[in-house]
């Protein structure tokens, strides 16, 4: 079976943008539209596929996210931050394509110095958010699990990057009035590429 890995995921990103511009987390279950999208586009694109290898391709796609970067993943015991934060996080659950609104509300309700909010694009185009903190970890909030952050950043092969404060974060929500990516990403984003 050949598929156009790159391609399915841009269709993805272009949907959901196009289906949910303020990402709305009340108006769509993101898994359930993610997954039909997709296999809408694949069954267009490769008619002589089996619906079977395209169920299986989804599911692989996915769980390839969370297989790459298991390695890296550290308890949350060690992290430092408040309790609050840390009984708010269900690692049992993945919540796909809400990575923006939810980054934005961890930082809204435990914002402080030690936590900045990234907005950050993959070597292959796409557009994902996630916490750091204290320079040394990561909560990616799609996966619920903290990580190691260098080795976050050399797996994923992020790119670019755009980092918010608290009170950053806040002045964007209220001038974009949505969870992102904001406007000046596209301009002002570190290039982390040698």
């Amino acid at each position: 079976m050949i598929i156009d890995n790159v391609k399915c995921l841009n269709y993805l990103r272009d949907e959901f943008i196009a289906y949910c511009p303020q990402y709305d987390c009340d108006k769509y279950s993101l898994s359930f539209f993610t997954s039909a999208k997709l296999k809408q586009f694949l069954l267009l694109e490769n008619k002589n596929i089996p619906l079977e290898a395209i169920n299986s391709y989804i599911e692989d796609l996915y769980n390839s996210q969370i297989q790459k970067l298991v390695s890296i993943e550290i308890s949350k015991e060690i992290v430092p931050i408040c309790k609050e934060f840390k009984e708010d996080i269900d690692s049992n659950i993945c919540i796909w394509f809400l990575c923006f609104p939810l980054s934005f509300e961890y930082i809204r309700r435990y914002g402080n110095n030690n936590i900045t909010l990234v907005h950050g694009q993959f070597e292959e185009g796409n557009y994902h958010a996630w916490l750091e903190i204290n320079d040394t970890f990561i909560f990616d909030p799609v996966l619920q699990r903290f990580y190691i952050l260098e080795p976050y950043y050399r797996l994923k092969k992020i790119a670019r990057v755009m980092k918010y404060s608290y009170i950053e974060a806040l002045n964007k929500l209220n001038t974009e009035t949505h969870a992102g990516i904001w406007e000046d990403f596209n301009i002002l984003a570190t290039n982390l590429q040698s």
